[in-house]
């Protein structure tokens, strides 16, 4: 199988993978939005560029972090080929230059890269030439390399120009798997759909999962080996259980904290899941990544129970705890027999969820006790039948078989095979799910519309030309809300 694009809306400088492009110029220059999460202690900067050589590595980059590559995309204005030669020198320099496994256990390694040229570049005023030939190098080159690649956008317009100018054919998927994906991106677009998400979401950024948290926990005790090997046999909520009551309260859940923080990069389902259309999210997850996520791709999250719900602002239910407030977490078997008297409020806003949206779970093994409780309330309350929808879908790696028949009447369970099967069907998803007219009145892209798109924007120009006594009707405010949605430049 030949590599995969995606593309989300996020931050390149927060994105789990092995190696992306740093713009710069011919001296070295980088924009101050670029510094924002660098690393403050970072090596000096190369002074010379090889001959004739555009992307180079930068050397000495602190172990254990996404590598940078210096790329000259200039500043000033060159022909739209010009930075997308740049971007594709890229490519391939750090394609070879790969070496030992991928990032975070990735079948495959990633590498990211922004829409060369288009921030404070010089192909600034040329978005949808950029586009045009930037897409359709990038899918030739991922023929011949083992690699995948994530294009990462900073902007509305720029998602819905790349996603409108993605190949029908770009998903290796099934029919089944590609109607199962327009089915969860209608869910999204009608503002049916929630997320529930597990620790298989934040393996992609390194993270343990809860058996690897227990297990670096354990060694941090210093056990015999016989102690240790009756440790393993009872379950995971009991070990946890066990390793804390030899451990001072504080002390342990610092370990907790330490082992969480080392890892400040969000995965790449995290950055497909941020840019699905939704309004809740629920996970069972301790870390920060998918806040991080979410702030980059536009839309920040009130973290739930810890922060009031602002105003037009996603919300995003940690049923666990967080990393922020480490005597929260619910991490051993006392904690979880104390679950439903101290956070019963919780588990009502989940069963909310299964009642009023089409809750989609990724990365999450059904098999969570306070989880199977939630939704055995909900199976009381509703009884199953005919005709009735599933409550949610799970998207799962393991064969789907007795899981299938164990929650057909709640969930409808999917088996996508690997994690990135996973991630190339979130991103069938997310593009099925985005806007596609965001583009539309922004004058950059103009090189990228079709004639009847060109005809339309015209149509709609015209409206800004209408009387001042028009323009000052309630129903203006609506339009000019339209207009902004499709592009337009907002008037200072």
């Amino acid at each position: 199988m030949s590599g995969h694009l995606f593309i989300l809306r996020g931050d390149l400088t927060q994105l789990s993978c092995d190696a992306w492009l740093l713009p710069t110029d011919d001296r070295f220059t980088l924009e101050p939005g670029w510094l924002k999460h660098l690393p403050p202690k970072r090596p000096r900067m190369p002074k010379v560029w090889p001959a004739r050589t555009r992307s180079i590595l930068w050397k000495n980059w602190p172990p254990g972090l996404p590598q940078p590559w210096l790329t000259d995309t200039g500043a000033e204005p060159e022909p739209v080929q010009w930075f997308v030669d740049g971007a594709m020198e890229f490519v391939r320099r750090a394609s070879a230059a790969l070496t030992g496994p991928p990032r975070a256990g990735r079948e495959r390694p990633l590498l990211g890269l922004p829409l060369v040229g288009t921030g404070r570049g010089g192909a600034r005023l040329v978005k949808g030439g950029v586009v045009s030939l930037l897409l359709p190098a990038l899918q030739k080159e991922l023929k011949t390399l083992n690699v995948d690649i994530a294009l990462v956008v900073n902007t509305a317009a720029a998602l819905a120009a790349c996603q409108a100018a993605r190949a029908k054919n770009s998903w290796p998927l099934t029919l089944e798997e590609g109607a199962l994906a327009q089915r969860l991106a209608d869910h999204a677009k009608s503002g049916h759909l929630a997320l529930f998400f597990g620790s298989g979401v934040s393996a992609g950024s390194g993270l343990p999962s809860w058996g690897k948290l227990l297990e670096e926990l354990a060694e941090a005790e210093n056990l015999d080996a016989d102690y240790r090997a009756a440790l393993e046999q009872l379950n995971e909520a009991d070990q946890a259980q066990v390793l804390a009551l030899r451990t001072p309260s504080d002390q342990f859940r610092e370990r907790i904290v330490n082992i969480i923080n080392r890892v400040q990069h969000y995965s790449l389902v995290h950055g497909l899941m941020a840019g699905l259309p939704h309004r809740e999210a629920v996970t069972p997850n301790y870390d920060g990544l998918f806040e991080r996520a979410s702030e980059a791709a536009g839309e920040p999250v009130s973290v739930l129970p810890y922060e009031a719900k602002r105003k037009g602002w996603r919300w995003l239910l940690k049923m666990h705890g967080d990393v922020k407030y480490s005597r929260d977490i619910v991490l051993t078997r006392e904690d979880f027999l104390r679950y439903r008297n101290q956070r019963g409020a919780l588990a009502g806003v989940v069963q909310a969820l299964l009642l009023t949206r089409h809750l989609l779970v990724v990365g999450f093994s059904l098999r969570d006790e306070n989880f199977v409780s939630i939704v055995d309330d909900v199976r009381r309350a509703v009884p199953a039948g005919p005709g009735r929808e599933p409550l949610g879908t799970a998207l799962l790696f393991e064969s789907a078989g007795p899981l299938r028949d164990l929650w057909s009447r709640e969930i409808s369970i999917a088996s996508v095979g690997s994690a990135r099967r996973l991630e190339i069907f979130l991103d069938r998803v997310l593009a099925c799910s985005s806007e596609s007219s965001r583009h539309l009145l922004d004058e950059s892209f103009s090189g990228f519309l079709r004639k009847p798109e060109l005809i339309l924007r015209e149509k709609l120009r015209e409206l800004d030309q209408l009387p001042a006594e028009v323009r000052g009707l309630p129903a203006w405010r609506d339009i000019e809300k339209l207009l902004t949605q499709l592009g337009k430049p907002v008037r200072q």
